[in-house]
């Protein structure tokens, strides 16, 4: 019959009942998750967003690799810290991989998609212009001005009809053109990856794309030139 201890006792095992290696490895782990969140607690509000960013990356990073080694580690301890350990984990699991691959099809359900063909002639030009491959295009019947990029096992940039009906052509062009540069974008990937780990954390780890955000419409300002202007005239028309 399988030995079954307390949940204190396996947590405990989990840890320090390993191999030399692991245990230590535990220990670090757990002091970086400490320090992590000494330092944003205490802080916080003092660092950079890079650095910000940086300490939030230890931290989750750290959190996940816990917990991927403590639910596999011990495994004959079949308590219900244990069994409830390993279901989390699957389910964080199949969460994250849902959330990055099938971002775009979760992203359509509701929406009412209409055809605009200027709209998708507009996107080729662009695309060409920026040597990417032109992504699908797809417009829905939104009252509300909105226009955001979405990435997965494809990738799409969304624009709501209100957009549309509120921009002149050449706002309309920098608008498209912006948001294919986020599609070149390295922050644009590294918020796809840490979103995906939010929703498989089911929003518990403190990571908030405001930070990301900011630093990424920095850059592509930068790399928009001129036409930084016509987008801070859409930006007056939101």
């Amino acid at each position: 019959m399988v030995e079954t201890g307390s949940a204190v006792d396996c947590a405990v095992q989990c840890i320090a009942g390993q191999n030399p290696f692991f245990t230590y490895f535990n220990y670090f782990l757990i002091g970086l998750i400490l320090i992590s969140i000494l330092v944003l607690v205490l802080i916080g509000k003092k660092l950079s967003i890079k650095q910000s960013l940086f300490v939030k990356a230890i931290l989750s990073t750290s959190i996940i690799l816990l917990l991927l080694i403590l639910a596999f580690a011990n495994s004959h301890y079949e308590t219900f810290f244990h069994t409830a350990h390993l279901a989390a984990l699957i389910s964080a699991g199949l969460f994250f991989v849902v959330s990055y691959i099938f971002s775009p099809l979760l992203m359509q359900i509701g929406m009412i998609k209409t055809k605009d063909e200027r709209v998708e002639k507009i996107t080729k030009e662009e695309a060409v212009k920026l040597s990417v491959n032109s992504p699908e295009i797809i417009v829905f019947l939104n009252s509300e001005p909105n226009a955001f990029v979405v990435s997965g096992y494809k990738k799409i940039i969304f624009i709501s009809t209100g957009l549309i009906d509120l921009l002149e052509e050449k706002e309309l062009k920098a608008v498209i053109r912006h948001e294919l540069m986020h599609l070149k974008s390295s922050f644009f990937n590294i918020k796809r990856f840490f979103s995906s780990v939010r929703a498989g954390t089911f929003g518990l780890l403190p990571i908030h794309f405001e930070e990301l955000d900011i630093l990424e419409e920095r850059k592509l300002d930068k790399k928009m030139g001129k036409e930084t202007e016509t987008l801070n005239k859409v930006r007056d028309k939101l």
